[in-house]
């Protein structure tokens, strides 16, 4: 399972802060996160200025490293790592992406600049997917593919069915709501009616094809 996470309006801040108002934000962030994916046996692959990659299940083959995964967002959000990042009265909010599926690991470059990273569909989808957060307003989106190994440990809006850019076959995405155990009966409520809404979409759409 592969995790992209990063800042939204990141351009907008570095206007917006002073360069050491902004390191230190950023330098807050990435170690609120990091800690994150350690405690649930995650490897970070590699800081994207803003953000993080890390990888759960590789380059050690492990049981669980999708609900790993869900464990370290879920854990990011409720420590309450927005608000220990905003500053100067100015809301910090995250973008995740995360998918599952086979990659490919191992050291990539020369003799002299060597890193070890992940390679493959997945990685790329990951990617993908954190950026379009931006369309439905979310703080996380995963792939079908993450969703089908966690499905009955969480619980799950789904959000749509889309193609990501340079993707032939679109797929289904969800956002990760919260843990089961910890869904009040007002969110499950919220919850439904959303539910509700897509499957009448679904239906209209559907019958707009028939016809």
């Amino acid at each position: 399972t592969v995790l992209f996470v990063d800042l939204t309006a990141y351009t907008h801040l570095s206007e917006q802060l002073g360069d050491e108002t902004l390191y230190d934000l950023i330098q807050r962030f990435i170690r609120a996160m990091i800690a994150d994916v350690n405690k649930y046996e995650g490897m970070v692959d590699k800081l994207t200025g803003d953000g993080i990659m890390a990888i759960f299940g590789a380059p050690i083959p492990r049981e669980g490293h999708a609900k790993a995964a869900c464990e370290a967002i879920l854990d990011f959000r409720d420590k309450g790592v927005n608000d220990l990042i905003s500053t100067e009265g100015t809301k910090i909010l995250t973008r995740i992406g995360i998918s599952s599926g086979p990659i490919v690991v191992g050291n990539l470059g020369s003799s002299r600049n060597m890193n070890f990273t992940a390679i493959g569909d997945t990685v790329n989808l990951s990617a993908r997917l954190e950026g379009v957060n931006k369309a439905y307003g979310t703080t996380n989106i995963m792939s079908e593919f993450t969703w089908d190994f966690v499905k009955d440990d969480y619980y799950f809006r789904e959000l749509d069915f889309i193609r990501v850019k340079g993707k032939n076959k679109p797929i289904r995405v969800f956002t990760l709501i919260d843990r089961k155990e910890a869904m009040t009966p007002e969110a499950l409520s919220i919850e439904e009616r959303f539910k509700e809404a897509i499957d009448r979409k679904s239906t209209r759409l559907n019958s707009s094809h028939i016809t």
